[in-house]
C-alpha cells in the first residue's frame, strides 16, 4: 500500500520541481501557475523554502533554486564517484589476496561498512554491510578514530605507519589490517580493510597487504580529490620502526 505523504511536503516539492523545470527565475504568479496552487499557498511555501536555503528570490521578486540544491546534488556525484570507485578496488584486493574486504565509515561512535566483497574461501572472515561494530575494535575502527579530524591534523608519525595492522583485537583469531582514504581537504572519507583466520596473515602476507592498500589507497584519494601524496611520501623517508609486528 502506498503511503499518501504529507500534502504541505509534497506541495513544497512541486514548486521546487516547477523551479528546476523552468530553468530561470519565476515569479509569484508563473509558480503558482505552475504547480496548480493558490498564490496565498505559494507564497507561504516559498517563503519557508526562501528560509530553509533551497529558493532564492533576486531582488526582482522572482524565485530561483538555491545552493543547497546544487551541494546536494554535488553530495549525490561524490556519494557515486565514492562506490564507483571503491566497489572495484575491493573486487581487485579479494582477487589477490583471497580475503575479505570492506569499505567502513564513522557513525558517532561506531562504524559501519558501507561496501563489503567477502572472501571466496570457506574459512573466512565474513563482513556484514549496515551493521555497526565498536569503533575502539578492529583496524578499521582504529583508522576512522585516529583520522576523524582528516589528515591535516595527523602527526607525520601517524601518517607513516599506514596501514595500520590489529591482530585478534576485535575478534579472536582475526586478522585485519585498515588505511584510511581522503577526499578534498584532507577529509576523511573512510577505512578500507582487509581481514581474514590470523592463521593466514604471516609476515609475507601482511606485507602483500599492506602494499596493495596502499597503492589503492593513492589510486583512490586522487580520484576523489585528496592528495596522495599523504601516502608516498612514505617511501622516500627513513623506515619508521613498526609498531604491528606480528608476535
Amino acid at each position: 500500500m502506498t503511503e499518501k505523504g504529507v500534502a504541505a511536503v509534497d506541495r513544497a516539492l512541486s514548486i521546487m520541481i516547477a523551479l528546476g523545470d523552468a530553468r530561470r527565475p519565476l515569479r509569484l504568479s508563473e509558480t503558482a501557475a505552475a504547480t496548480g496552487l493558490y498564490k496565498s499557498t505559494t507564497l507561504r511555501l516559498l517563503a519557508s523554502l526562501v528560509n530553509a536555503g533551497f529558493v532564492i528570490q533576486d531582488s526582482d521578486g522572482r524565485y530561483r533554486l538555491g545552493s543547497i540544491i546544487y551541494r546536494l546534488a554535488g553530495l549525490y556525484d561524490r556519494n557515486g564517484a565514492l562506490e564507483d570507485g571503491v566497489a572495484p578496488a575491493l573486487q581487485r584486493i579479494v582477487d589477490e589476496t583471497g580475503e575479505s574486504v570492506g569499505f567502513f565509515v564513522r557513525e558517532g561512535n561506531k562504524r559501519l561498512c558501507l561496501l563489503a566483497v567477502n572472501s571466496p574461501q570457506a574459512l573466512r572472515h565474513h563482513i556484514a554491510i549496515g551493521v555497526a561494530r565498536p569503533l575502539e575494535l578492529g583496524a578499521a575502527g582504529r583508522v576512522l578514530k585516529l583520522f576523524e579530524k582528516g589528515a591535516a591534523q595527523a602527526e607525520p608519525g601517524e601518517l607513516a605507519a599506514l596501514p595500520i595492522v590489529v591482530l585478534g583485537d576485535d575478534v579472536p583469531d582475526l586478522a585485519a589490517i585498515a588505511v584510511p582514504i581522503f577526499g578534498s581537504g584532507g577529509k576523511t572519507l573512510g577505512a578500507m580493510s582487509v581481514s581474514g583466520p590470523l592463521s593466514r596473515f604471516d609476515h609475507r602476507m601482511v606485507a602483500k597487504v599492506k602494499l596493495l592498500l596502499r597503492d589503492f589507497a593513492i589510486t583512490l584519494t586522487d580520484r576523489l580529490g585528496g592528495n596522495s601524496d599523504l601516502f608516498r611520501w612514505r617511501r622516500t623517508q627513513p623506515q619508521a620502526k613498526q609498531r604491528d609486528e606480528l608476535v
